[in-house]
């Protein structure tokens, strides 16, 4: 074939069509793909967020873990602080108790008839500074009549039969009780209305 009749050859031509289409798709084309590096990126940022939640869940429940063991350590403190706030209060609780039965008795010697004169004075100045000493350590008497029954000062030893008060009035201290601060030492021995009607 002549070399000028090479330009004119229609295989020779459309051999090179098919070559240029297979080496450049056009953008976009069904047959385009995703590089290999963005999927990498993608796939690295979701693990980078599960790891986050992750995290912050694991903070949460260190912060909650804190905040308990903040609160349970302040109620041991109240409850350390209150504990010796009360042994402080009623630390000579014991003592007041065994002292008690020592004015008893003062008491009934001021009741004996045909006392001494100056012997019951004496008596009873010691028995006067005994009760100022117990005030001044907070230990107050229990000994009121004309009251409501209350069991957790009173300890009822009879009745008495009595019309013009309600049932279950005090009327009578036949022992005084005492109470330190609110803790009652000893309950008051009294007798109790009780009507008849």
């Amino acid at each position: 074939m002549h070399p000028s009749n090479a330009h004119n050859d229609p295989h020779r031509h459309q051999g090179a069509g098919v070559r240029g289409r297979d080496q450049e798709a056009p953008p976009g084309s069904p047959s385009g793909t995703v590089p290999s590096s963005q999927s990498t990126v993608a796939g690295e940022d979701h693990d980078l967020v599960e790891r986050n939640l992750v995290l912050e869940k694991s903070l949460q429940e260190a912060e909650g873990r804190v905040l308990r063991a903040s609160a349970e350590f302040e109620n041991f403190r109240k409850r350390v602080r209150r504990e010796q706030e009360d042994e402080r209060r009623y630390a000579q609780l014991s003592l007041l108790r065994d002292l008690l039965p020592v004015l008893d008795n003062l008491q009934r010697a001021l009741g004996v008839e045909g006392n001494d004169p100056g012997l019951k004075s004496g008596v009873e100045m010691v028995s006067l500074q005994f009760k100022e000493v117990l005030k001044q350590h907070h230990c107050q008497a229990i000994d009121e009549v004309g009251i409501p029954f209350d069991p957790s000062q009173h300890e009822a030893i009879g009745n008495e039969p009595r019309t013009d008060l309600p049932e279950g009035t005090v009327t009578r201290v036949e022992r005084i009780g005492y109470r330190l601060h609110d803790r009652v030492i000893r309950p008051a021995a009294v007798l109790v209305s009780h009507n008849t009607h």
